[in-house]
């Protein structure tokens, strides 16, 4: 039977050897923050030693949104990057951004930082729309470009960017070329 998940493991020989280490993940320490079913939430990411041992492999859109639907529930927008391991499992789950009731400022460089100290060659992007509106913005479409192509720079791969409310999320995977 073919592995049907959307975010597929890694074959390959990680291109970042020497960052993923945990000599290298371990100097990049720092205390854990408040959880996400078991994930940590940070500006920085903790060392890959400290990372549950039974994390579930994100497949789909909706194994993302059900690992942080709690976003759905804050009052103003949060932006998380999810680094990933070589078997599609999270490494962290980490807030890149936080803005108003309609928008919040993300750049390139949180992501990347993410997703280098995480040892990870790939990731996906995450916000709530706190208006319920899951649609898809014109501005959501070209962050998740920009971040594309910014990732590209440093052999990084964004595979998703999913806008999660209260009783829905989309995917930009699954309805718009990325």
């Amino acid at each position: 039977m073919a592995d049907r998940c959307l975010y597929p493991r890694l074959t390959e020989r990680s291109r970042f050897s020497g960052l993923g280490s945990t000599r290298a993940a371990k100097a990049a320490r720092v205390l854990p923050g408040p959880e996400v079913k078991g994930l940590w939430m940070t500006t920085a990411l903790v060392a890959a030693d400290d990372m549950p041992a039974d994390r579930p492999r994100l497949c789909n859109p909706e194994d993302v949104a059900d690992m942080v639907r709690n976003i759905a529930y804050r009052p103003v927008e949060e932006v998380l990057f999810i680094p990933l391991d070589t078997e599609a499992k999270p490494l962290g789950v980490v807030r890149i951004g936080q803005g108003d009731i309609s928008e919040s400022i993300v750049t390139v460089g949180e992501a990347a930082r993410a997703m280098l100290l995480a040892g990870s060659e790939r990731g996906i992007l995450v916000h709530n729309h706190p208006s319920g509106n899951a649609a898809l913005s014109r501005q959501d479409k070209m962050l998740a470009r920009r971040l594309s192509q910014g990732l590209r720079l440093i052999q990084g791969e964004l595979l998703d960017s999913i806008v999660v409310t209260r009783d829905d999320y989309v995917s930009m995977a699954e309805t718009v070329e990325m």
